[in-house]
């Protein structure tokens, strides 16, 4: 690139960066005419110039300085100065997105603490009161003399149960099956084996998974009446169910 062409592009460049940042004159401006062709002066200055002003201003001082070669260059120069002016724009908005963005996402980050101090809090309150129900809870089951099936009333109040803990997975249950000491030993050792097995049924099929009963048969061994006492014997065919709360991982 020749000096003259250079100083073509360069006055091209300035002179069409000058223009765009001043008001726009129209013909009537000089005739201090306030509109001109229908216009006015005041909505031509509201308006961003054309996109070809820069080529038309750049191409005339290119022609003046350095005759066809400087229109062509002053041309190229008073273009590139209108894109300039449009990538700034774009990268200003583009600057502001990112900001909007950043500042969203500060605010997310803030409601995320916030909503798992909250979720931490009632999670440990929820584990408070499953301890205290378990704590101390004891569930029983009587059985007649030799037998292993439940009276209805006992079946439902079972069947109860069952739907209430079905869906606390923390609870374990423990059974605890006894038998009397009338009747030989072996004979109450499975008498209660199928005691428990009958408690143990309506848990599973109301939702209590098979992993959250603990089965204990104890026959005879447990019984703490003898075998002359009728009433105290009653409370020897039982079932305990009990409960201990477990952390799932």
């Amino acid at each position: 690139m020749n000096k003259t062409t250079a100083i073509s592009l360069v006055a091209g460049m300035v002179l069409t960066a000058t223009v765009g940042a001043s008001p726009a004159m129209g013909p009537g401006a000089e005739l201090g005419l306030e509109q001109w062709q229908g216009g006015g002066a005041a909505q031509d200055a509201d308006r961003s110039p054309p996109p070809w002003r820069g080529v038309g201003i750049g191409a005339i001082v290119g022609a003046l300085l350095g005759g066809p070669p400087g229109f062509i260059v002053g041309a190229a120069g008073g273009v590139l100065v209108e894109q300039n002016a449009g990538l700034e724009s774009d990268l200003h908005t583009a600057r502001q997105e990112v900001e909007r963005l950043a500042r969203q996402q500060r605010e997310a980050s803030v409601q995320r603490e916030s909503l798992s101090r909250q979720l931490s809090a009632e999670r440990e309150h929820y584990r408070g009161q499953l301890k205290a129900l378990a704590d101390g809870f004891v569930f029983r089951i009587r059985f007649r003399t030799g037998q292993s099936v439940m009276e209805p009333e006992a079946q439902h109040d079972l069947e109860q149960l069952a739907q209430a803990l079905a869906p606390l997975p923390y609870l374990v249950l423990t059974l605890d099956a006894y038998a009397d000491r009338r009747g030989r030993t072996e004979q109450n050792q499975r008498l209660s084996e199928a005691r428990a097995e009958a408690v143990i049924r309506p848990l599973i099929r109301h939702g209590v998974t098979a992993g959250r009963l603990v089965k204990l048969a104890h026959g005879e061994d447990a019984a703490r009446y003898p075998a002359d006492d009728p009433e105290g014997l009653g409370y020897d065919r039982q079932v305990v169910i009990r409960m201990q709360y477990r952390e799932v991982p």
